[in-house]
């Protein structure tokens, strides 16, 4: 199933999305406290929220648009996600470990304070000019030069 249009889902008791595959259009899942799958989605051409929602993994995503906001969140899993072509907004989750298998990203990235953050996994690529904010992770300079270090000039653990 697609949905051609935004689609509102907050402080809704879901579980699930189910069958729908791709939303053209924004996708707001902030503050489901209930939410544990999303389905069979793959792909979101505009804003994905799931601030302070109980959301654990990405699941089958591989593809979004726009940008991911995710403070707050319980999200411990990037699933198939390899793409984003916006921002990532994490700050302040405390679960996630890893970027897992993300590998491009044309946006900034706000990371601080994702305290137990301990890798960018297998991120390949930041556009140029954008920003790794890693204040109070545990991915160190060292970490970075040794396995990242072309990124090191657009990482930041000052802010």
């Amino acid at each position: 199933m697609i949905i051609n249009g935004n689609l509102d889902l907050s402080t809704s008791s879901i579980i699930s999305l189910g069958n729908i595959k791709k939303i053209n259009g924004d996708l707001f899942l902030n503050y489901c406290q209930y939410l544990k799958s999303l389905g069979e989605l793959e792909e979101v051409t505009g804003i994905f929220d799931i601030d302070n929602s109980s959301l654990k993994s990405l699941g089958k995503l591989k593809y979004l648009r726009y940008c991911l906001s995710g403070t707050g969140s319980s999200l411990e899993s990037f699933g198939e996600l390899k793409y984003l072509e916006g921002n990532l907004y994490l700050e302040g989750n405390r679960a996630i470990e890893s970027l897992g298998n993300l590998k491009q990203v044309e946006g900034n990235l706000f990371l601080s304070f994702c305290s137990n953050l301990k890798d960018l996994g297998k991120l390949e690529e930041v556009k140029d000019g954008k920003i790794i904010y890693l204040n109070k992770t545990k991915v160190t300079r060292e970490y970075i030069i040794k396995n990242k270090p072309w990124l090191l000039n657009q990482c930041d653990w000052t802010t």
